[in-house]
This record gives structure tokens, sequence and C-alpha cells, in this order.
């Protein structure tokens, strides 16, 4: 009996001595992979029908996408009301289903992960890589910004105002 109890004992003192482990920021929240700092680096791809020129198109190239709990900016837009939630489908059926666009041209592993931010949707290529869906059916890569820390690239003085309306 001695043999179990010492042990048990161990543990129950570390536990009051330094309280409970804290849990990951992934066991937290599960869309921890997403948050943070991201750059469209690249155009991917259109549905079959969308509503972008090309000077459109090309002028998102460089701009910032900003991923926290509470807020998801896209094209200098705040989403007002971001929730995510997730789900993994067949690449194919999906996007023809949802775009009506073909998949095999978008950088798209099979299954897809989906994630819906209220606003816009987003799909997991790889770590540190994204694809952010416009509303209109354009696709654009998005890249981790690295080596900024997480709040560099700044929501604008309108848009924060914006947001607390």
């Amino acid at each position: 009996m001695n043999r179990l109890l010492i042990p048990t004992l161990k543990s129950l003192c570390l536990l009051v001595a330094f309280g409970p482990l804290p849990l990951s920021s992934s066991a937290q929240d599960k869309n921890a992979d997403i948050y943070g700092d991201w750059k469209i680096t690249s155009f991917a791809g259109t549905a079959d029908s969308f509503g972008l020129t090309q000077r459109q198109i090309n002028g998102l190239i460089g701009k910032p996408v900003v991923i926290r709990p509470d807020l998801f900016v896209f094209n200098g837009k705040a989403c007002e009301r971001t929730t995510y939630s997730r789900s993994t489908e067949e690449t194919t059926n999906y996007f023809r289903r949802e775009w009506q666009a073909n998949s095999a041209e978008l950088p798209l592993p099979n299954p897809v992960n989906i994630i819906k931010t209220g606003c816009n949707m987003l799909y997991t290529i790889r770590k540190d890589h994204i694809l952010v869906a416009e509303q209109s059916g354009a696709f654009f890569e998005a890249v981790r910004v690295k080596g900024v820390p997480r709040g560099l690239i700044k929501v604008s003085k309108k848009l924060r105002r914006g947001l607390q309306r």
C-alpha cells in the first residue's frame, strides 16, 4: 500500500505547490494555428464565375490578413461578427458544389480543411500557408508573416473605430 500512496502524495504535493499545469494554446483554442498576421502572396485561381478585375486582383497581392480570436481583417475590411467554425471535406466535390470551381488548379490538399470566419472562407494549404476566398470567388494564397511580433500589422484607427460601434 505504501508503494501506491507515496507517488500519489508526491503528485499531490507538486499540484499544491505549483498549481495545475496550463493547457497549451492549441488545447485552449482549436483555431490557435491560424491566429496571427498573414500576407497575401499570390493569386491562386477563381470560381467559374467571379467578380474581380485583374487590377483588383493585383491590388490584393501584398495586403495583410489579420486573424485574431475576435477579429478577422481581409482587404482592409473587418468582419463584424467574427466566428470560426471548421469542417473537413473532399476537395473536388466541395469546390464544385460551393464555388463552381475546379480545385485541381488550387494548391489544396485532399481532404481540405475549411474554416468559416463569418465573412470569408479560409482553407489550410499546409503549415503557415492558407487560401483565402474573396467573396466574389477569387482565391488568394496567404503566408504567415514570420519574425514580426504579433500585432505589428496594426488595424487602422478608422477600422478600430468602426469595430467599437
